[in-house]
């Protein structure tokens, strides 16, 4: 995927923008780094795919998960900003914001399994996941993606992965 990105300059909204190769370099040559905080987190199964079109409540109430193609360990964290920006770049509006569903997420972690971070930890960890889900799955998927979806998706791309991450990069890894 980063071969094509970078050899045959596509997808052009991607590839034809200075700043987002450079994000795209960075990420890429400081994995290690990027993976460093989340290993250090309480593991736990990872659906991969988390989303609510992966889910079903049944008319008892319970719920079913479906499509666990992605399914690996490691820290919640990775599941939960799945969820939240794959529905972001899904749907307009959700029911709860990203701030309501983070709150909900730690205070059952705290409540569950005594896990409390700190706000300072808790940023650090959550641009970590960021950034290792954007290299794990959507570079791919932004390589194979025809540049007229691309551009109909622009400003969602923009507000959910590449901004979001861009702002990462820097904060974490030191580049500007």
């Amino acid at each position: 995927a980063i071969e094509r990105i970078v050899t045959q300059a596509q997808p052009e909204p991607l590839a034809s923008v200075p700043e987002r190769m450079q994000v795209l370099a960075t990420l890429t040559m400081q994995a290690d780094r990027i993976a460093t905080p989340l290993l250090h987190q309480p593991s736990t199964l990872l659906h991969g795919d988390y989303w609510p079109g992966n889910i079903a409540i049944l008319k008892d109430g319970s719920q079913v998960v479906y499509d666990w193609q992605m399914t690996g360990v490691g820290p919640g964290v990775i599941d939960l900003l799945v969820f939240i920006n794959k529905s972001a770049w899904l749907f307009d509006t959700l029911p709860l914001s990203q701030e309501e569903i983070i709150k909900y997420y730690r205070e059952g972690m705290a409540a569950s399994n005594g896990v409390h971070w700190k706000e300072d930890e808790w940023k650090l960890l959550w641009d970590h996941a960021l950034m290792w889900r954007f290299l794990q799955e959507w570079v791919d998927l932004l390589a194979a993606s025809p540049d007229p979806l691309l551009e109909t998706r622009a400003e969602q791309l923009d507000q959910v992965w590449l901004d979001p991450v861009a702002k990462a990069v820097s904060r974490r890894l030191n580049t500007e």
